[in-house]
């Protein structure tokens, strides 16, 4: 419809409203804010704690047991 009414005046308004309409659409999905949760978090009383998950946290090598891989062969 719009290049129906434009095109004898100024034929290039089409393209200049598919680039507005583009830009606009663009600047509303920059304002979309997904809720994201924190997993393994828990607010006590304003604070964030950790929730305990069975686990140790310590952090393992587990390149050391690998050894050379060309003894296997």
């Amino acid at each position: 419809m719009i290049y129906s009414i434009t095109v004898a005046t100024y034929p290039k308004t089409i393209f200049a409203m598919a680039a507005s309409m583009s830009a606009v659409s663009l600047i509303f999905v920059f304002l979309i804010r997904p809720k994201v949760d924190v997993k393994g978090k828990q607010k006590s009383g304003g604070t964030i704690v950790d929730i305990e998950r069975g686990r140790s946290r310590i952090s393992k090598d587990l390149r050391s047991g690998l050894g050379n891989i060309h003894d296997n062969i």
